[in-house]
Order: structure tokens, then sequence, then C-alpha cells
């Protein structure tokens, strides 16, 4: 999380010019699922967004089975969150085509137990990476439907995070500055 910490105080793009961070901390290794799972589920309208890509695809969005764990504090997008930009962490989904929710907990609970965050964390040539392609593809539409539309997501209202963005923002909606440069503007 240092880098990301690092780049919130040390933006390359000013943070309020910064549409979303969409973090991605694990991809699935079990094969294709119908659903993807977010971490962290009721934050921003980021997760209204990654629903309607995963609806083209005939998907899903489901929240983490185990949000008792925080991870959604625990993680890159944490920063940006803290600083305001709407950010969203996904994961593999456990609804696998083949072998349904059972085979997607057993699979998740067999990593968990044998390999996360122990010298086995290492690529297998054995996973089955067909879920992962999908992932890719269904965050990929994500990113361009944000750089190409006007709208930008948002907190939501009841967000922890909702304030420091519409504070930010405001700021960019200031009026033209008296010195003859142009005011910040606001939200596309």
């Amino acid at each position: 999380m240092l880098g990301s910490q690092y780049y919130v105080t040390h933006p390359v793009f000013p943070l309020d010019r910064t549409v979303a961070d969409i973090n991605v901390d694990a991809w699935p290794v079990l094969g294709r699922a119908r659903d993807m799972t977010v971490i962290g589920a009721g934050k921003s309208q980021l997760e209204d967004d990654v629903k309607r890509v995963l609806s083209l695809q005939g998907r899903v969005l489901t929240a983490e089975a185990t949000p008792q764990y925080g991870f959604y504090f625990r993680s890159d997008h944490f920063s940006f969150a803290k600083a305001g930009v709407p950010a969203l962490i996904v994961g593999p989904g456990l609804d696998l085509i083949d072998g349904c929710r059972a085979a997607g907990r057993a699979g998740a609970a067999d990593y968990t137990a044998h390999r996360y965050h122990t010298p086995n964390d290492v690529f297998n040539p054995g996973w089955d990476l067909s879920g992962t392609l999908e992932d890719i593809q269904t965050l990929y539409l994500l990113g361009r439907n944000l750089a190409d539309g006007g709208e930008w997501p948002d907190w939501y209202a009841d967000s922890e995070f909702r304030a420091r963005r519409d504070a930010m923002m405001s700021k960019r909606r200031q009026p033209a500055q008296t010195d003859g440069s142009p005011g910040a503007g606001g939200r596309p």
C-alpha cells in the first residue's frame, strides 16, 4: 500500500480530475464464473457501472463472502478512497460454470489455506485462466465506459468517503479567479 499512498500524495494527475480507481487484487484461477465479487459492497456507484457491464456478459456482481475481515480497508485502492476518489476492488466470482458455488468456495478455501501469502503463492500452469480473461474484459469495458462517458461515478450517499470527494470537487467548481486565470471548472 506504500506505492498507492505515495501516489495519492504526489499524483501524476490531480485527484479532482481522477474519475475512479479500479483495483484488482486477485484473478480467478478456477475457471469461468457466473459472477464477479465486489469487496466492500455498498461504497460507490462504480458497483452500478460494473453491474451493467457484467449484465452484457450474462453475469452478476456479488458481495464478498467474508466482509468481517475488512479486505476493503487493506489494499491499494484504499489510499484513493481515503483521499475521496471513488475506488472499487473486485475479485473472482465463486459461482463457477463448472461446479457452481460449492466448487468455488472449496477452491477459494484451498487457496487461502495452502497458498495465500506463503512460499507456495506462485504461478501454477494447471490453473484455468478462462475466468481471468472474462474478468479482464469486464474491467476493460468498465474503464472504457468511464473514459468515454461524461458521467463520473460518485460515492453512495452514506459512504464514509463521500464528504471528502464532495469537498474536493466543490473546489473545482469555484468561479474564475480575479487575476484573469480560469477557474477550475466542475465535473464533466
